[in-house]
């Protein structure tokens, strides 16, 4: 509910809700975990599991010398904002209105970066963010923050917020010691976010948190350490994007499917699977073609509204960038299927590639049980380019 609709528009977020209620899930509002509901009630109710996707909305705050004082700036949390941003409505638009002003973000993350952005199109004079990290270790995806200073938002990195003073947010830099002084109108903190804590102790008994306040939860199938409880989405440790956060509900649900269908059922679909960074692959000496990139919005046309950002190939472009991968099998030439094997029908080529020779292959399948990567079919086929 807090993302801006240039990055994520939001009737294609309704058809995706659409989607969902037409497969028949049932939807029951306004009820808030802890008070209204506990895990254990729901068990109690006849539910055969819960699956807890609570997020992670209590944001952190920043102790800062000044605040609240006559003549500082406001201090405004930056999902709160974006979600008063998101919602439209006049009271909201209230709080969001900073046509006109100088804004200052306090952080390094996707919502410090979608904040400034947002300020942007609001009309605001001038936006700077400033963070703790340098530029190239900010926790914010590489390609918002460069969106983000092709559009005019100007970075601050290394440095920390010490103090507010009349109309402005003084910085000292991480590097020299150097003081910042910064006109500010309005100062958005967006320094993370956590789990709801109290909420949580509530309505899941003696839930015992990790050091970040999230709830622990097996990665691969997302139980807790309650029966019949899982947890999914950013009240767990891991990445906080809407991709993972998908991820993670859907491996939630084929556990809590194996567990109430049993395993042949749930396994007929079975979630995705954990990635972790492959072996690298040798170099191939072939014809290189330059990426097509998605076409994006001018950064100037940018600032005029909220429309989304990155566009979409037309047909030749998407055929031509489709055909231009050249690594996208499976095979992480870990050379076991050469070394241990001893079959004839392996052959190591010029390049660094394991091939199979089809006349030689007598179908055995020992290979395809052999390989850790799952690239080599039953019928013989290796899947490398």
């Amino acid at each position: 509910h807090g993302i801006p609709a240039f990055r994520l528009p939001p009737e294609a977020l309704q058809r995706d809700l659409e989607r969902v209620f037409a497969m028949g899930v049932s939807f029951r509002g306004g009820q808030v975990f802890g008070s209204d509901i506990t895990a254990a009630g729901l068990l109690a109710d006849g539910f055969g599991a819960v699956c807890l996707a609570v997020g992670a909305h209590r944001p952190h705050e920043l102790a800062i010398a000044g605040a609240g004082e006559a003549g500082a700036p406001p201090l405004v949390a930056g999902l709160s904002w974006l979600a008063d941003l998101a919602a439209g409505q006049d009271a909201a638009a209230e709080r969001v209105s900073v046509a006109g002003q100088q804004v200052v973000v306090i952080g390094g993350g996707n919502t410090a970066v979608d904040a400034a952005r947002s300020a942007l199109r609001l009309g605001a004079a001038t936006v700077v963010v400033a963070c703790l990290e340098a530029r190239d270790a900010m926790p914010a995806l590489a390609e918002e923050i460069d969106a983000a200073h092709a559009e005019g938002v100007l970075i601050r990195a290394g440095h920390r917020p010490t103090s507010l003073g009349q109309g402005a947010l003084i910085l000292e830099s991480l590097v020299d010691g150097a003081a910042l002084h910064l006109a500010a109108d309005l100062v958005v903190v967006a320094i993370g976010q956590r789990p709801d804590g109290e909420a949580l102790a509530a309505g899941l008994q003696d839930a015992a948190l990790d050091e970040d306040g999230c709830l622990p939860a097996d990665g691969s199938t997302c139980a807790t350490a309650w029966p019949k409880v899982f947890a999914a989405g950013d009240l767990t440790a891991g990445e906080r994007t809407v991709t993972a956060a998908i991820a993670s509900g859907q491996r939630a649900a084929w556990a809590m499917d194996r567990q109430l269908r049993g395993e042949v059922a749930a396994d007929r679909r079975p979630p995705p699977a954990l990635t972790r960074r492959p072996a690298p692959l040798p170099p191939l000496v072939l014809p290189q073609r330059s990426r097509h990139g998605a076409p994006e919005l001018a950064p100037n046309r940018r600032r005029a509204d909220f429309d989304e950002v990155m566009g979409t190939f037309d047909e030749a472009t998407a055929q031509a960038e489709a055909s231009r991968c050249l690594l996208c099998g499976r095979c992480g030439v870990c050379r076991l299927c050469i070394d241990l094997l001893g079959c004839p029908g392996f052959k190591v080529e010029g390049d660094g590639h394991i091939a199979i020779e089809a006349s030689l292959c007598s179908g055995c399948g020992v290979c395809a049980e052999l390989c850790p990567s799952g690239a080599i079919g039953p019928d013989g086929t290796l899947g490398v380019s």
